[in-house]
């Protein structure tokens, strides 16, 4: 039917289905006895196993805000404020017990699947309310008899409060977890022992997808590298895979020497924050001046400035972008392959000549 419809018809007709096959579902498992919740599930998981998911779920959004809004809403209106004010001792505590009950459990299974300590803390935090379905279950054992009013008006409003305070505790769970990361990766870089026995390796600066790409070369060649990064949830995010990046910043001489600076062949900075690659690149050539420097820059200015400052080698990530755009354009559209590289590389000498041209004339302008 999707399959049809998505053909032959247009958008309307195809989101009609869309609610029909949801409504009609849901009608015929309350008419076998089950609850018309129950069958718009099982049409969600159905229309979830078709080629169509995609387009479904857009149809679908506006109507899943406004429903459920609507249901939220709903809880709401039946909720009887006047009891909240009559026992909210009992309330906050219950809350509470919330936290102090389900989070730790949340941990503890969170560890035991494998997860990282900062990970399983921010996933108990988060995980610790009584959610939507609490509010489902809540209005069916009341409607069958197995829960007195009052107990189930209490319940409604401990999972209602404990959704209200989730946003604040989420906050919380987060700066907790990025300080758990914090420590974890410094505590993972105390000393760096490793690295003495480290000659003739690379030094990678930045281990964002710029710097991950020229360690995984790196990698590949079976060439010995060691990467370092500022960011602390980052470096402890990739040494849990085992990913030989340490945290540090580049720009103090006396790190650059713990990565053995003097006896590496090449340092490569690949940050993007312009004045930190800046001052990196001039701390490396002044103190270690055999040194090759590979540097990303951000345009030709940026190129200018980390040449003038030592590097000997800079790459305007700008127009490299550019250059392998237009060579698999020009491939595309009918240019022989070998025609298309040496259009590009005349580009790209260009480029590099205009780059020359620029750092003879800041020389001129600088002498000293």
């Amino acid at each position: 039917m999707f399959r049809v419809l998505g053909r032959e018809a247009g958008p309307e007709m195809f989101l009609a289905l869309v609610l029909l096959l949801i409504i009609g579902i849901a009608v015929a498992t309350e008419m076998a006895g089950l609850s018309m919740a129950l069958g718009a599930f099982l049409a969600g998981l159905l229309m979830a196993e078709t080629d169509y998911r995609h387009q479904i779920e857009v149809d679908i959004e506006p109507f899943k805000g406004l429903l459920l809004g609507l249901f939220f809403v709903s809880v709401g209106m039946s909720i009887d404020i006047a009891s909240l004010a009559n026992r909210p001792e009992w309330l906050l505590a219950s809350v509470l017990g919330l936290v102090i009950i389900k989070a730790p459990i949340i941990l503890v299974l969170a560890r035991a699947f494998g997860q990282p300590l900062p990970v399983a803390v921010e996933t108990g935090i988060l995980l610790f309310q009584g959610g939507e379905f609490a509010f489902l279950v809540v209005a069916m054992a009341l409607d069958v008899g197995l829960m007195p009013e009052e107990t189930a008006q209490f319940m409604l409003i401990v999972a209602s409060l404990s959704m209200m305070v989730t946003p604040l505790l989420a906050n919380l769970g987060m700066r907790l977890a990025l300080e758990l990361e914090d420590r974890s990766a410094k505590r993972g870089v105390t000393g760096m022992e490793s690295t003495d026995d480290l000659t003739d390796h690379v030094i990678v600066v930045g281990y964002g997808r710029v710097g991950r790409s020229v360690a995984g070369t790196l990698s590949s060649q079976e060439i010995d590298h060691i990467s370092i990064d500022i960011d602390a949830a980052r470096v402890a995010r990739y040494r849990r895979e085992g990913r030989g990046v340490v945290f540090g910043d580049a720009s103090h001489p006396e790190m650059l020497k713990r990565l053995g600076a003097g006896r590496a062949l090449a340092l490569v900075v690949t940050l993007d924050r312009q004045t930190d690659a800046e001052r990196i690149v001039e701390v490396a050539s002044h103190n270690w001046p055999d040194l090759v420097i590979h540097a990303r820059a951000r345009d030709n200015a940026h190129a200018t400035r980390l040449t003038t400052r030592g590097a000997d080698r800079v790459v305007p990530e700008a127009l490299e972008a550019g250059l392998h755009l237009a060579e698999g354009l020009l491939i595309d559209i009918g240019m022989p392959q070998t025609a298309a590289r040496q259009a590009v590389e005349a580009r790209r000498q260009l480029a590099q000549a205009d780059l020359q041209e620029r750092l003879d004339k800041a020389s001129h302008q600088n002498p000293a």
